[in-house]
């Protein structure tokens, strides 16, 4: 999708597409000619690629953009003639008489990235390329949002995982490093400990939401027809409506949380974790990445903001179903009790508490935002530690409900996260009450200091 002019914005797309057959030009698989320059593609090694391209009238914007299915390379595979193993070299010369083999597809040079080094990433240039279309003419956009929606899971689970790998490697480090004349481990110092189990308290926090959000997915995959018209939490309108806010918002919140998290395990390593023999250092590189891949933070808190309008159809808010949904949960865990837990029921109790608290003024919070363009990455960070607390809480409900021996520790890790938050950042309570000093502030004073704190005083870009 990226070209040079545009970046995120789709709508200065200058790819263009015309049919090979104006009378079969808006049949799905219809064939059209290619012809742009694609900045940032990932896909250069690849069989086949999904570009959009430009069918309409530019003044359009994005409504007159249109989704192909692009060979890499000439004639296309079938069940008959699987293509070879291995990558294959993409000549000049013509198959059938009629297309290059390349498809008319030339890379004019690999990106230098400072990760992702196995993923080749290349400038390349569509001449005359043949693609088939996909979805209904000028339609580009609601298509490719479906692969964005898994896209932006993919890179949810990479910056977790990535974290999960960093997590294992001080974990053991901790287990064999010795210090005080090697008569004490690292997992023996409370001080040293207590860093890890914040990132740990992290892990557990974004991957509780990472697989939250792909039960959703797969909900609304396949849609269960009797609860089409149900108002509770598990009908089909209310998982629509949450996986459409929670999407974006899961992306966001964990390239936010994982990297910091990540680079507290390097230093738990001490000199050792900046030696690339233990791999910190590549894991941390390839997973800054996500930070901008499938939309920056601040893309997509915007995208959160879009998420939660109300629907258009009949006028429901999606914010309601995922309050409904919070609410639920929340009244489960309220009548739990939990056998060897006096000790931190205060904290699951105080927590619960601020977790009630930010929900109620929820709808208010989204209201200011849509006021005040320097607030939606704030409000994308308070939506998803409620919801990424909330998916702990279950957790921890299910883990006792079925008798499971570390119920506790699910219970604590809640109660830490809402509290006391993770690596980066802080605790639920502390974030809405910056929220509100902000939401207080003059929006027009705030730009303006904004500006002049980057740029200067009366300075002039020279650029």
């Amino acid at each position: 999708m990226t070209e040079r002019p545009g970046g995120s914005d789709l709508s200065l797309t200058e790819t263009t597409a015309r049919p090979l057959d104006e009378k079969e030009m808006t049949k799905t698989g219809a064939k059209y000619l290619l012809d742009g320059f694609k900045w940032f593609s990932s896909a250069t090694d690849s069989e086949v690629a999904l570009a959009l391209a430009r069918t309409g009238d530019p003044a359009l914007g994005t409504r007159s953009l249109s989704l192909f299915l692009l060979p890499l390379r000439l004639p296309v595979p079938t069940g008959q003639t699987p293509t070879p193993s291995g990558v294959l070299a993409r000549r000049d010369i013509l198959v059938d008489g009629k297309f290059p083999e390349n498809n008319g597809i030339k890379i004019h040079r690999l990106k230098s990235k400072i990760g992702t080094h196995s993923l080749p990433t290349a400038e390349l240039s569509l001449t005359n390329s043949l693609a088939y279309l996909v979805g209904p003419l000028n339609g580009g956009i609601k298509i490719i949002s479906t692969v964005l929606q898994i896209t932006r899971v993919h890179s949810a689970f990479h910056s977790v995982g990535s974290l999960a790998r960093c997590l294992n490697i001080a974990r053991s480090f901790a287990n064999v490093r010795k210090i005080e004349g090697g008569k004490r481990a690292l997992r023996d110092v409370p001080l040293h400990v207590s860093s890890l189990a914040r990132v740990a308290v992290t892990y557990r926090a974004i991957l509780g939401f990472a697989f939250g959000v792909v039960h959703l997915l797969g909900q609304t995959e396949t849609p269960s027809p009797s609860s089409s018209s149900s108002s509770s939490s598990s009908s089909s309108p209310s998982i629509q409506a949450r996986f459409r806010l929670l999407n974006p918002t899961l992306k966001a919140f964990a390239t936010f949380h994982c990297v910091p998290a990540m680079e507290e395990c390097m230093a738990a390593l001490g000199g050792q974790g900046y030696m690339e023999e233990n791999a910190i250092g590549r894991l941390i590189r390839d997973a800054l990445v996500e930070k901008i891949w499938e939309g920056t933070e601040n893309v997509l808190a915007l995208d959160l903001l879009r998420a939660s309008a109300p629907a258009r159809s009949d006028g429901s808010e999606p914010i309601t179903h995922w309050t409904r949904w919070v609410e639920d949960i929340l009244e489960v865990a309220a009548r739990k009790r939990i056998d060897g837990m006096e000790d931190g029921d205060e904290d699951v109790k105080e927590a619960i508490e601020v977790i009630r608290d930010v929900v109620k003024r929820f709808r208010w919070i989204i209201e200011v935002t849509r006021g005040n363009e320097t607030l939606p990455r704030q409000t994308l960070l308070i939506f998803g530690h409620v919801t990424s607390a909330i998916y702990l809480l279950e957790h921890a409900v299910w883990v006792a409900d079925n008798g499971e021996e570390d119920a506790l520790i699910h219970f604590d890790a809640f109660a830490r996260w809402t509290i006391e938050g993770g690596v980066a950042g802080s605790g639920l309570r502390d974030m809405v009450t910056q929220f509100e000093r902000r939401s207080k502030s003059r929006k027009e004073k705030r730009v303006e200091r904004d500006r002049e704190s980057v740029f200067g005083r009366g300075v002039r870009s020279r650029l």
